[in-house]
C-alpha cells in the first residue's frame, strides 16, 4: 500500500509513504515537520472529513488543488480538492457532486468501519465514550448490532399494525352504526319507494290531462257537415289540375314557335338535296385544290435555281383555277344556306333553282381541271426537286489523283 500527498498543509512537494502489509508502520521525526498531516491526508481521503479547502498549502498560485493518492491491491483512490475543483477518483472513473459523505463504490472498496482512525486531541477509545456509545461499539464488535436492528424493525412493524387493527376497529363501529340505523329506516325506505311510484303515474295523469285540455282549446267549432262526396270532386280537380298544366306547357311551346316561324314566299327545294349533297363531297377537294394553286403560283413568284422549264402553259390555269375557286367559295356558301333551309323546312310555294343546277354543273368541270392541275403541279415539283444545284465542276483531276492512289490508306488493301 502506498500513500501519495501534494499540496497538502505543509506538504507542498508530492510526498509518497510505503505502507507495509500485515505490519505495524509507524512515524518518527521531529516535530512540524508532517507527520500528522499525513494522517490528517489519510483520513481525509477515507472519509471526507474535514470539509473546506483550508488545507491546501498556503501561498499556492490561483487553482491550485489539494490531492491525496491511495494505492492498495493494484488500485488507486483519488482524492482532490480546491476553491474550483473537487472530485474523488477510483482507478479511471471521476465522482463529483457527493456532499459531505464518500461516493459508495469507494467506501465499497475501502471497507473501513467509523473508528478506523484515532488521532491525536481524539478522546481515549472506549474510555472516553459514553456508556451507551461505548455499548454500542460493542454490540457492533461482536456481531450483536444486527440483533438490535432486528428488534427495532420488529417494534416499528407492530406499530404500524396497532395502528391499522385500531382504524380497522374504528370503521368496523361506524359501519355497525351505519347498519343499524338503516335498518330502522328500511319501512320508511318501502314507503318513499312506493311514494315514488304513484308520483311517476301522477305525472304521467297529469301529461294526459294537458293533452286533453289542449284537444279542447283546439277543436274546431261550428256545423258539422258529411264531406264524403267532396273527397271524388278532390280527386277530379286534382287530374283536371294536372292536364291544365300539360295543356299550358304545350301552349307555351306553340306560342314559341309561332313566334320563330319564317316569314316570306315559300319554296319547293326538295330537289337541292342531291346537289347539296354532291357539293358537301366536293369541298374537302376543292379546298385541297385551292392550296395546291397558292403554292403553285408561290413557286411561280420565287424563281427557282437550277434548269429552267417552260410553265408558261400553267399560269392561264392557275388563274383559271383561281376564278373557279371563288366559284367554289359562293356555291359553299349556298350549300350552307341551303343546308339550314333544309333543316328548318317550309311549306309553300316552290322555287326555281335552274342556276344552281348550272353552277353544280361548272364546279364539275372545276373539278375535272383540278385533276389536271395537281398532275400538272406533281411533274412541275419533280422537275423543280430533281433537278442538280449548285456550279458544275470538273473531276477529271480528282480521277487522275485516283488512279495514283494504289493501296487503301485505312485498311492497307489494294484498289481496284
Amino acid at each position: 500500500m502506498k500513500l501519495t500527498v501534494e499540496n497538502f498543509q505543509i506538504h507542498q512537494k508530492p510526498k509518497t509513504v510505503e505502507i507495509p502489509e500485515g505490519e505495524t508502520t509507524y512515524l518518527e521525526g521531529d516535530s512540524d515537520i508532517g507527520k500528522s498531516a499525513l494522517m490528517r491526508a489519510m483520513r481525509w481521503l477515507c472519509e471526507n472529513k474535514p470539509d473546506g479547502v483550508s488545507f491546501v498549502t498556503f501561498k499556492q498560485p490561483r487553482g491550485t488543488t489539494s490531492v491525496v493518492t491511495l494505492e492498495v491491491d493494484g488500485r488507486s483512490v483519488t482524492r482532490e480538492r480546491g476553491k474550483s475543483k473537487n472530485l474523488y477518483k477510483l482507478d479511471d472513473e471521476t465522482f463529483e457532486a457527493f456532499g459531505r459523505s464518500v461516493p459508495e463504490p469507494i467506501a465499497k472498496f475501502l471497507n473501513l468501519s467509523p473508528y478506523a482512525f484515532q488521532c491525536q486531541g481524539d478522546v481515549p477509545f472506549l474510555i472516553g465514550a459514553t456508556p451507551t456509545e461505548a455499548a454500542k461499539i460493542l454490540s457492533d464488535a461482536c456481531g450483536l448490532g444486527v440483533i438490535d436492528t432486528a428488534v427495532q424493525f420488529v417494534r416499528q412493524k407492530k406499530t404500524l399494525v396497532d395502528a391499522e387493527i385500531r382504524k380497522s376497529e374504528i370503521l368496523l363501529e361506524s359501519a355497525q352504526g351505519r347498519l343499524a340505523t338503516a335498518t330502522e329506516q328500511l319501512p320508511l325506505a318501502d314507503a318513499l319507494e312506493t311514494a315514488a311510484g304513484l308520483g311517476d303515474e301522477a305525472t304521467r295523469i297529469d301529461d294526459r290531462v294537458c293533452a286533453l285540455e289542449d284537444a279542447i282549446v283546439s277543436e274546431p267549432s261550428g256545423e258539422v257537415l258529411d264531406t264524403e262526396h267532396v273527397k271524388d270532386c278532390a280527386a277530379l280537380a286534382h287530374l283536371a289540375a294536372e292536364g291544365i298544366e300539360t295543356l299550358t306547357a304545350r301552349a307555351l311551346n306553340l306560342r314559341r314557335a309561332l313566334q320563330n316561324e319564317p316569314a316570306g314566299v315559300l319554296f319547293d327545294i326538295s330537289a337541292v338535296f342531291p346537289i347539296a349533297d354532291a357539293l358537301h363531297e366536293i369541298v374537302p377537294a376543292l379546298a385541297g385544290m385551292h392550296d395546291r394553286a397558292a403554292q403553285i403560283r408561290q413557286s411561280l413568284a420565287n424563281e427557282p435555281t437550277g434548269a429552267l422549264h417552260d410553265v408558261s402553259a400553267a399560269k392561264p390555269l392557275a388563274v383559271a383555277a383561281g376564278i373557279r375557286w371563288g366559284e367554289v367559295e359562293e356555291l359553299h356558301a349556298h350549300a350552307v344556306a341551303l343546308n339550314r333551309a333544309i333543316q328548318n323546312e317550309p311549306v309553300g310555294e316552290i322555287r326555281d333553282v335552274s342556276r344552281v343546277l348550272s353552277a353544280v354543273a361548272r364546279a364539275r368541270a372545276t373539278i375535272e381541271e383540278r385533276a389536271i392541275l395537281s398532275e400538272m403541279c406533281h411533274k412541275m415539283r419533280h422537275a423543280v426537286y430533281g433537278e442538280p444545284q449548285g456550279d458544275l465542276m470538273s473531276t477529271t483531276e480528282l480521277e487522275q489523283q485516283r488512279a495514283q492512289i494504289k493501296v487503301c490508306p485505312t485498311c492497307g488493301r489494294e484498289l481496284l
